[in-house]
């Protein structure tokens, strides 16, 4: 049952803390509590429930806060309710009217959230982070817009900033057709030219459970990887139409991916996809010596701006534990990953709001919003085919 209090947090002057003094506004948690959309992340955890029926459940912001401090600080359940439990600056960040010594909830409720937080939930955070960020930049892009008033709508192209063949983050107005049917088209309803860029590439969240040791199973989860690769390419391209109106001009991807497959799913489309081409390779004459050498330097071009998901993915794993995933359930190893990926969006989104000078907020726009897809079906199913109990493996793919 859902039991939300009132949204209306005291400000800082207002918050009480046992040492009667005003917390800092310059602090991190505080300043991430500001850029957080807490209502539509309340709407997305509050839509599997029911409004009158059930035992209270916590206020959304106490269980999202919690889930994101968690992961953002790599602490374990029984350390985050702790560190909430003793710090005032987590208790206001996760929504408390003042400081309080009791336990907010006991640490096992952590297992309940991951299963009801699951890829619906997941998917509707990400939209929120990707729609205040698109605020953001359409806001900042405004105010250097010299003659636009405040209650003029700006247009496509004070809304995108071109950075050098960038993808850009902030897309086009969709009219409720192409919202409908995810198609961007001119007035003579032909569809848009392919443009800009997607960078894909994928890499596996390894569980802290067994390893495996017979070679045969061994070979069977590489033979299963290489399916999924074949699978994940189109399915990121259709998500870019989805969300920009049009194909990517080309797509730039790790070697392993560029499969015949895959390269003539591109061909047909009209992208070009950023490889090695397949085959023997053409034999150097002076007539095509140039053209030869300039796609080598374009091939090197593509993978100096494959660099930022590579970087992605390190950070991750390095930094949020996605190298070592501690649940045992699909379901909530899916949570688990979905959860990282979303603090990785939160602290991209804190660096956009306080940009405080253009150098600065040239420099973070080079930076791509991580955007995190978990194959349930097929998790389902590569645990069956590895005959692995409750589908243990999970396949995370971040895609910019």
């Amino acid at each position: 049952m859902i039991r939300e209090p009132d949204k209306k947090q005291p400000s800082l002057p207002g918050f009480e803390s046992p040492f009667e003094r005003n917390l800092d506004p310059n602090n991190r948690w505080v300043k991430l509590a500001e850029v957080v959309p807490w209502e539509e992340f309340a709407a997305a955890y509050y839509s599997g429930m029911s409004v009158d029926q059930g035992t209270p459940a916590k206020p959304a912001r106490l269980m999202v806060g919690a889930v994101i401090l968690k992961h953002r600080q790599r602490w374990t359940d029984e350390e985050t309710v702790l560190q909430i439990q003793e710090n005032p600056y987590l208790q206001f960040f996760c929504g408390f009217s003042g400081f309080t010594l009791e336990q907010p909830f006991a640490p096992s409720l952590f297992v309940e959230i991951r299963k009801r937080m699951g890829a619906t939930v997941y998917a509707q955070f990400e939209q929120a982070v990707d729609t205040k960020l698109t605020r953001i930049l359409a806001k900042k892009n405004k105010a250097k817009q010299p003659g636009i008033a405040d209650g003029d709508p700006p247009s496509f192209e004070q809304n995108v900033t071109s950075q050098t063949d960038h993808v850009e983050i902030v897309a086009a107005p969709e009219t409720p057709q192409q919202a409908d049917n995810g198609l961007e088209t001119d007035v003579e309803g032909v569809e848009a030219k392919p443009s800009g860029k997607l960078i894909i590439d994928a890499t596996v969240a390894e569980q802290a459970i067994r390893y495996p040791t017979d070679l045969g199973l061994l070979n069977e989860a590489q033979e299963i990887s290489e399916r999924l690769i074949d699978r994940l390419l189109p399915s990121q391209v259709e998500a870019f139409k989805k969300r920009h109106g049009h194909y990517p001009a080309v797509v730039l991807a790790d070697g392993i991916y560029g499969t015949r497959d895959n390269r003539r799913y591109c061909k047909d489309r009209g992208i070009r996809f950023g490889g090695k081409p397949l085959g023997r390779p053409r034999k150097e004459t002076e007539t095509n010596r140039e053209e030869l050498r300039e796609a080598k330097r374009q091939r090197r071009r593509d993978h100096l701006e494959r660099i930022p998901i590579e970087g992605k993915f390190g950070q991750g794993k390095n930094r949020h534990g996605l190298a070592k995933i501690r649940a045992k359930l699909a379901d909530t190893s899916a949570s688990w990953i979905r959860a990282i990926f979303l603090v990785m969006n939160l602290n991209l989104l804190v660096r956009f709001f306080f940009a405080q000078n253009q150098p600065c907020l040239h420099t973070a726009l080079t930076c791509l919003l991580t955007r995190m897809v978990v194959w349930q079906g097929l998790v389902k199913d590569m645990a069956g085919w590895l005959r692995l109990p409750q589908g243990r493996p999970m396949i995370a793919v971040g895609a910019f």
